[in-house]
């Protein structure tokens, strides 16, 4: 049974934060991240593993 058998996880991600705007009291930028998942089920009859990727794409501003 998938859900009372043990599982293995990997998770690997990353991020990137550009900034678009040059002026240094109220910045603009882009910020990425990535996060990809591997999960490896070991007693699972029909489910043996599962792959997942979660993306999130902001603004961020500051204002005064």
């Amino acid at each position: 049974d998938r859900e009372l058998g043990s599982l293995n996880t990997l998770t690997v991600g990353g991020g990137v934060k550009v900034r678009l705007s040059g002026q240094a009291h109220a910045p603009t930028s882009v910020l990425l991240q990535v996060d990809g998942i591997f999960t490896r089920y070991v007693d699972a009859l029909y489910l043996t593993d599962r792959r997942a990727v979660f993306s999130a794409l902001s603004v961020e501003t500051e204002f005064d």
